[in-house]
Parts: C-alpha cells; structure tokens; sequence
C-alpha cells in the first residue's frame, strides 16, 4: 500500500494544473464552503481497531469547480480518538504504551460530480496530504494493569483519502451531503500509532455528514 503514495501525488498533481489551466480560462468558476461532522473508526492495524473507541471528525473545504464537473478541493480535518481503557486491561499482556489519538491534516485533491438532472448529485473524490498524529494521555499497561503515565507521542506522515458522497441540493446557495470516506496514513514506526505494523497501512473510516454553501 505505501507504494500507492507516489502514484497518488503525481495523479492529484497533474490533475491540479490541468483544472487550474482551465480555471483560468473560464469566466467564474463556482466556489463552494463544505462543512462536516463524522463519526470515525479505526479499521489498521487491529490493535488500534480493538483499543480505540469510535472517535469524532470535523471538516472544513474550499471547493472549486474547475470544468463539468470536476472540482479542486482545499481541505482541513481534525479525527480524535479515545482510548477503550477496559479493552486496554482486557488484552494486553505485554508491556505497550497506548493512549487518545489525534489527527489533524491539510489535503488538496479532486472531486468529480455526475452531472445529473434533478437535485440529487452523486460524486467521487480522492486527495493527498499532511496528517499530524498525536497520542496524548498515554498510559503503560502489561499484564491487565495499568502501570502509570507514559510520554506523548507526535509524528507528521503523509496521506490520502477515497471516498464516494451525494449532495442534496436544498436550493440555488445550500446544499447537505453524506460521505463514506476511507483515508490512509503512511504513518512512521516510532510514531502515533499504538502498535505499529510493517504489513498493515493504518487506514480509519469516517461517515461524513455537512452542509455545502455556494460563495458564488
């Protein structure tokens, strides 16, 4: 999966100045503020999918419609999870360090939107970026006992995400959509992950609800 990234960048990069040359030719694209909230859940490696809680996601975009279609997307979230403190005590046996998690990143990336009749518009999107993982509040445990106060954790990785989403259009300015969304993180070995894994790529996924607005 790592090896997905370059490809990843080179695809969003080409496809960024390709609607920027297009921007610039048009008369006024169409911008749009997107905003979200989300409930979010861990599914790698499997020791943060059994630790971890579901956590919550916050979301806030800038979306340029570029051509028929297609947008170029300016993106900021922040996940948090917390740490299931009984599961903790329940299976771990050796000594780990494990605690809340955070994310916050900054992506650009593209989304295509089917140019549909009526109110109801079906899109794609896919983009790369910054995550900032932090684990905070981080506990030892070995042998079902909680052992005392361990140090925080932080490490800046790169990313992407996919995901498929429908926007229902309320009128000419407003707009509420829903996004099932995956999103990746090539995250470091000494990292912010609670157990990391060199065969499993840390992915979480988020189901996104918010409100579209058009700026003009």
């Amino acid at each position: 999966m790592p090896s997905l990234f370059p490809a990843v960048r080179r695809l969003l990069l080409a496809v960024v100045v390709a609607g920027g040359c297009v921007a610039s030719a048009a008369a006024q694209p169409a911008v749009h503020l997107r905003g979200n909230v989300g409930a979010s859940f861990f599914q790698s490696p499997g020791v943060e999918q059994e630790l971890l809680n579901s956590g919550t996601d916050l979301g806030l975009g800038i979306d340029v419609t570029v051509y028929r279609g297609v947008s170029v997307v300016l993106e900021g979230r922040y996940d948090q999870f917390t740490l299931n403190q009984e599961n903790a005590r329940a299976r771990i046996r050796g000594p780990l360090q494990a605690g809340n998690i955070s994310l916050l990143s900054g992506s650009i990336g593209i989304k295509y939107t089917l140019r549909t009749d009526g109110d109801v518009k079906p899109y794609f999107s896919t983009g790369a970026g910054l995550y900032r993982g932090k684990q905070n509040e981080s506990q030892v445990f070995e042998e079902g006992e909680n052992r005392g106060p361990a140090e925080s954790r932080t490490s800046v990785d790169k990313g992407f995400y996919l995901a498929l989403g429908s926007n229902l259009r309320l009128d000419e300015t407003y707009a509420v959509f829903i996004e099932p969304r995956f999103t990746f993180v090539n995250a470091k070995p000494d990292g912010f992950l609670i157990s990391p894994s060199k065969t499993e790529t840390p992915r979480y996924f988020t189901l996104r609800v918010g409100v579209d607005v058009r700026l003009w």
